[in-house]
């Protein structure tokens, strides 16, 4: 499954619920495949908060259009496989930075990099 460029997109914005019934506005900011399933990485848009939600995605072809419909992860154990998996593309993101900042200033900056470490930088 060849999952869609967030760089190509404009900022997906999500309002999710928690387990309280609190709505929250949140920015997606990774889609990633694990054992053959796509998932999402969420932080909320308030600058406040610098929690990140993970959940099974589903993407549907409509046309013109993608379709997301995200699922909770109901099983613990693959929950925290993923949650793993999403550290591991943090962690490379800011090893990717660290090695950019190394490189020429004639160099152009990926945007893709540009991008994850601007989101990486609001999570703790």
């Amino acid at each position: 499954m060849e999952l869609p460029d967030l760089n190509e997109m404009d900022d997906v914005i999500l309002e999710i619920e928690d387990e309280n019934g609190t709505k929250i506005e949140c920015q997606v900011i990774a889609m990633f495949e694990y054992e053959d399933e796509a998932y999402a990485a969420l932080t909320p848009t308030d600058e406040d908060n610098n929690d990140a939600y993970l959940f099974r995605l589903q993407i549907e072809d409509q046309g013109d259009e993608l379709e997301f419909t995200l699922d909770n992860i109901d099983d613990e154990e693959k929950l925290e496989e993923v949650g793993q998996v999403f550290t591991q593309i943090l962690e490379q993101a800011g090893e990717d930075d660290d090695e950019d900042s190394y490189a020429s200033d004639d160099e152009p900056d990926d945007e893709w990099d540009e991008f994850i470490h601007k989101k990486i930088e609001e999570i703790p």
